[in-house]
């Protein structure tokens, strides 16, 4: 069996002013092609499929554009296994399994699941657990809880323990593949994708890897494997925001068969455009173009430092957009201000040198016979020095 591994497509997400729909389809529909040259049989989507933000014409949409890509692998018997993640909102995710399991196609399967479960696929067993929810995996006395620490110990405890009642479930005679949607410590990135320090539920999962052919990751948008190549997070479909910026995108080709992994996993690269963080001034908008390469695509964050009296910066801000139509945030330094601030600063510390000059001099020549006239000759000497 042949299974190609992706997660995190974010369909509907924005990166500022900027609809990333269409860079996210481009990226499915490269996933679509990987299906047809290497003849997958089964499709993962570890979890995040949508934007829990979007309105429902939005998500409709987004389903509608899934459909219209994937529907013609369905159709030819391919099967897609997806799992509820973080960004998912679980009500809609549970109404859209319903109806899933209502559609009937030719034949092929679009399994999706909201809470934990086992499925078996031409001798393949899958374990799906969507990301740790006290909805998902909490029930009775252990809703009980009165601090954040509390909840997501209560959900850990919860996770291991439904992990472990599918796992004892399975035939320890065909191979086992792990879908779940989780934020493991031994990962690069330390916070996850528009999530708080402090609301995830962290996990070692070197503790219940080892008894599996394959782990399927989604939630960290860096592509990369855990403590083995055969655990892995495949990474996100677009670079999400900025601190994706260096992330090269890829989904995981792998094969199971009857004696579980056959080779190594492989990469499959996605393009994705660009994004640019840049601190620039009058003189650079001309280059911009080279700078921020591709600029139709570029997604740009810019500082524009301006001069108020030589310049209007609405003024600049047209001519850059014009060059870079997708800069998703920008930010304005009026270095006129800063200069007068600095000014003003510098008055204040020369102000400040003097009187401390004086005071100093005033107190140590007190009793001196000539005292009044050095402290006058002090003052001539420091106005002449603009002082």
């Amino acid at each position: 069996m042949k299974i190609l591994h992706t997660a995190d497509w974010h369909m509907g997400d924005y990166l500022g002013r900027v609809d990333r729909g269409e860079e996210i389809i481009q990226s499915l529909e490269k996933i679509d092609g990987y299906l047809k040259t290497y003849s997958v049989d089964v499709m993962i989507v570890a979890g995040d499929l949508f934007n829990y933000r979007n309105r429902p014409a939005q998500i409709q949409s987004s389903i509608g554009k899934i459909k219209r890509i994937f529907l013609p692998f369905l159709q030819s018997g391919g099967t897609i296994i997806a799992v509820s993640g973080n960004h998912d909102h679980e009500i809609f995710i549970q109404a859209l399994r319903d109806t899933l399991d209502l559609a009937i196609v030719e034949r092929g399967r679009f399994h999706l699941a909201p809470e934990p479960e086992s499925i078996l696929v031409d001798g393949v067993q899958f374990a799906l657990m969507p990301y740790p929810t006290a909805h998902a995996y909490l029930c009775g006395k252990a809703l009980h809880y009165k601090t954040v620490a509390e909840k997501n110990k209560a959900i850990l405890d919860g996770f291991k323990a439904k992990l472990a009642e599918i796992q004892s479930s399975l035939n320890p005679q065909l191979p086992k593949v792990l879908v779940a949607h989780i934020h493991d410590i031994g990962s690069s990135v330390r916070v996850a994708y528009r999530m708080a320090e402090g609301e995830e539920v962290l996990m070692d999962v070197s503790n219940f890897v080892d008894d599996w052919d394959y782990v399927a990751f989604g939630h960290i948008h860096k592509p990369q494997y855990i403590r083995a190549s055969h655990v892995r997070y495949s990474g996100s479909v677009v670079r999400l925001d900025a601190g994706e910026m260096e992330d090269d995108k890829s989904v995981v080709l792998f094969e199971i068969d009857p004696h579980g992994l056959v080779s190594e996993p492989v990469l499959l690269p996605i393009e994705c455009d660009p994004i640019y963080r840049i601190e620039i001034d009058e003189s650079d908008i001309s280059n911009l173009a080279a700078i921020c390469h591709p600029s139709s695509k570029a997604l740009v964050h810019y500082t524009l430092n301006y001069n108020s009296i030589e310049r209007n910066h609405y003024q600049m801000a047209k001519e850059i957009e014009n060059i870079l139509p997708r800069w998703y945030g920008r930010e304005f330094v009026n270095t006129n201000q800063l200069n007068r601030e600095n000014m003003e600063e510098n008055l204040q510390r020369i102000e400040d040198i003097a009187e401390t000059v004086k005071k100093y001099l005033g107190s140590n020549l007190i009793n001196h016979p000539r005292g009044r006239e050095i402290l006058q000759l002090v003052d001539q000497l420091l106005a002449e020095e603009g002082i």
